[in-house]
């Protein structure tokens, strides 16, 4: 054990935590970690409670919820069953862009709410707000996901995550090393285009770190992990993988648990509303965060209110976040589908199960050179974080071409530059971009959405 776990166990993680202004964090943890074994049927019941209460607040607080609910003739006062709230339309990402202030709750102080972006799987960002509260819950929720693959307070974290380009040379302070030394310990690879010394500098810290489990986007660990097996190369003290992000594929499952001698624990977790599901040490479907979030499955057919898909079906993923009081998102569709699970687990666990999750799958692209750079990169780099929130679609054609697809109108020439600019540092200053700019992007026939699409032979 690192000589510094101990203390950052009994200590120092708690006193960062309520510094930080997470003063419910670690309660929240153990909570979760206790709530987490209750029956289903007290979890249902929670879960209802719960669900209840956040209606009545939406329907007090929020003008957009005042007016939906009442459209629909629903009174969250008379609430009485999980299958009433169909008569909620679903929220789309479209009402939250349009209704973003009729959304936030009246009875929050605009410096009690934090501002996030979406990860912009759709190839559109989504802007929203978080109260502190929803924070230390969603946190904490991560914490138990990683608890399960290993992973404790006081132990190294290692994480291989898509760089940010403006972020990728720079240094943490001595500072914030500190800081992350006695609260959180995670050892982080910011990695957009795939480089092997990168992973050899990486591997040899957590080595030395003697890091308990590693996250990352599959795609990530997937190409360390054929680092790994060809430089025979093995981490001795891990316990445990976790993926999310994008779709885990039966090989690259097979391939990590391979070369990091442990089990891969997918994890089906969202910017939006934080962790949603993620599979225990029996790999036998994916528990849901049921204390924080209800999940729904409805029918797939386009219209505001879908009946739900019978469990066993696979339908949309509607989540309502059961936290979330600054900004309320109730049957949120997030654009992915998946099957729920009438099952219970072995583990123990009350906590419902989803038997698998659809997400949407992306192409890898390469550098100018022939590299792989990893796919979830191009949204912040590209987009997102120089202020291009347009939906888009980039095709690459050859290693030196790529088309940017872009629902119109046109971003200012500045954040063109700034885009040319981050395109160049990510693909090599070889690669040639043509613009197009259209009124619609189509999905793939299966409904998915792909926000790059790769022409070129690997």
């Amino acid at each position: 054990m690192n000589i510094l776990s101990p203390f950052v166990k009994s200590v120092s993680f708690s006193l960062i935590a309520r510094k930080e202004g997470h003063r419910r964090l670690i309660p929240a943890y153990r909570d979760l970690l206790r709530s987490q074994y209750y029956d289903g049927e007290t979890i249902s019941a929670l879960q209802f409670n719960k669900l209840k209460k956040l209606l009545i607040h939406a329907y007090q607080h929020t003008k957009f919820y005042r007016e939906r609910f009442d459209a629909a003739a629903f009174d969250p006062t008379a609430f009485k069953s999980f299958e009433e709230l169909s008569a909620i339309p679903v929220l789309k990402k479209s009402d939250i862009k349009e209704n973003s202030s009729a959304l936030i709750a009246g009875n929050f102080h605009p410096e009690q709410l934090f501002f996030a972006l979406s990860g912009g799987t759709t190839g559109a960002s989504l802007g929203f707000y978080k109260d502190q509260g929803s924070l230390d819950q969603h946190l904490a929720a991560q914490m138990r996901f990683d608890n399960w693959s290993g992973w404790s307070i006081g132990d190294c974290m290692g994480i291989i995550w898509p760089a940010v380009v403006d972020k990728r040379h720079a240094q943490p302070s001595f500072r914030a090393r500190i800081k992350n030394a006695l609260y959180f310990r995670n050892s982080v690879l910011q990695q957009a285009v795939i480089n092997e010394d990168d992973f050899d500098k990486f591997f040899k810290i957590l080595n030395r770190r003697r890091a308990r489990a590693m996250r990352g986007f599959a795609f990530q660990l997937s190409e360390s992990a054929d680092y790994l097996i060809a430089k025979n190369v093995r981490l001795n003290s891990l316990k445990g993988v976790i993926s999310t992000g994008e779709p885990l594929y039966p090989t690259q499952r097979q391939k990590i648990e391979s070369a990091y001698g442990c089990k891969v624990f997918d994890s089906y977790r969202t910017r939006e509303v934080g962790c949603v599901a993620q599979e225990c040490e029996e790999h036998k479907g994916y528990h849901v965060n049921a204390e924080l979030v209800f999940v729904e499955a409805v029918s797939p057919v386009e219209q505001p209110n879908p009946p739900s898909v019978p469990p066993g079906g696979e339908g949309k993923i509607l989540i309502t976040d059961l936290c979330n009081y600054g900004m309320p998102f109730i049957r949120y569709e997030i654009g992915d589908i998946g099957v729920i699970s009438n099952r219970s687990c072995s583990c123990g666990r009350g906590l419902p199960l989803l038997e698998k999750i659809g997400g949407r799958e992306a192409d890898c692209l390469f550098t100018s050179d022939g590299k792989k750079v990893a796919p979830v990169t191009i949204i912040p780099n590209l987009f997102h974080l120089i202020g291009i929130l347009n939906q888009f679609r980039i095709i690459q054609h050859r290693y030196d071409h790529i088309t940017i697809q872009m629902v119109g109108p046109a971003p200012p020439g500045n954040l063109l530059q700034k885009q040319r600019q981050a395109i160049t540092d990510i693909f090599g200053a070889e690669m040639q971009v043509t613009y197009e700019y259209v009124e619609y992007i189509e999905p793939s026939r299966s409904g998915k959405y792909s926000f790059v699409v790769s022409e070129v032979n690997s």
